[in-house]
């Protein structure tokens, strides 16, 4: 595929998208809750950090699963250095010392023996697209605790509505999405491709939602056919062993668990064939299967 061939596709893309018919969006939101446990607890909560601390307590009130929380709450502390570094021009470096701190924080508390493999290489002048299965709300802070570079998450809405935490998820460039609604879908594929062109990283779960059972599942294309419209790298992850700490819609951590975080080979959508590109969804989710099976204990 020529370059400007991939530059034309983006208002055609962003067209077809819209065009989703309601049945199949609805298919990506129903069947299993997982995750979406958190969001049914915290609609139209007041308090949010209460409300989730008061359900946590009654499962486990003496779980480390506090102390996460805690330390998530208290990154509020330096959000008044954060316009400091602003007026210095130094937000970015900030931003991603705050979020890759609070990783590697939240994996020492849940005393993960954690084993990366494989490194990422940066190119100043390109823009990255990062994707994981995910398989537990801890993938986040695992991520941001390994990533070498400041990058957002595509992520659910309710996360948005998280004080402190919303703050430096907006500052890493983060993008929320109601997976209720189909605008807010089409929106979210919108500010994706602004990221990318800005040369802003973004970090997608092509499955949608996390796993149900931890395998791998069938990925959504959106967020890889941006990744082809903005010419950007992909760098597949494949995570093991994180279920085991938390998984989806639990309410404790269970510490002392071996955990990977896989970095593959990048996938550059610039050096792809024609047939390659069409077949990008295929290839990306051969490519993190294989590391899962490769490295799974």
């Amino acid at each position: 595929m020529e370059l400007n061939d991939k530059l034309n596709e983006d208002k055609d893309f962003i067209t077809e998208e819209e065009n989703i018919t309601n049945e199949d969006f609805s298919s990506t939101t129903t069947g299993f809750i997982g995750g979406l446990k958190y969001s049914k607890l915290l609609n139209g909560s007041k308090n949010r950090w209460k409300t989730l601390i008061s359900e946590v307590k009654k499962y486990d009130p003496s779980n480390p699963i506090i102390s996460a929380i805690f330390n998530t709450i208290i990154l509020g502390l330096y959000i008044p250095r954060y316009y400091y570094h602003k007026i210095k021009g130094k937000e970015e470096q900030y931003t991603y010392k705050i979020v890759n701190n609070w990783g590697k924080t939240l994996i020492k508390i849940a005393k993960m023996n954690l084993e990366q493999i494989g490194k990422v290489n940066i190119e100043k002048d390109r823009s990255y697209v990062f994707i994981s299965n995910h398989t537990s709300p801890y993938d986040i802070p695992v991520i941001y605790g390994t990533l070498p570079v400041l990058a957002g998450f595509v992520a659910n809405i309710e996360l948005s509505k998280m004080p402190v935490m919303n703050f430096w998820m907006k500052k890493a460039h983060s993008i929320f999405v109601d997976i209720y609604n189909q605008k807010s879908k089409v929106s979210t594929l919108k500010r994706i491709l602004e990221n990318l062109k800005n040369k802003q990283h973004v970090i997608i779960f092509p499955e949608g939602k996390m796993s149900k059972d931890g395998n791998l599942q069938e990925f959504n294309r959106g967020g890889l056919k941006a990744a082809q419209i903005g010419q950007s790298v992909i760098i597949p992850i494949a995570l093991i062993g994180v279920r085991d700490v938390i998984p989806p819609g639990g309410f404790t951590l269970k510490v002392d668990q071996k955990v990977r975080i896989c970095f593959g080979e990048p996938i550059d959508v610039l050096n792809l064939s024609s047939q390659e590109n069409k077949d990008i969804d295929k290839i990306a989710f051969d490519t993190i299967n294989s590391l899962i099976k490769k490295y799974s204990f």
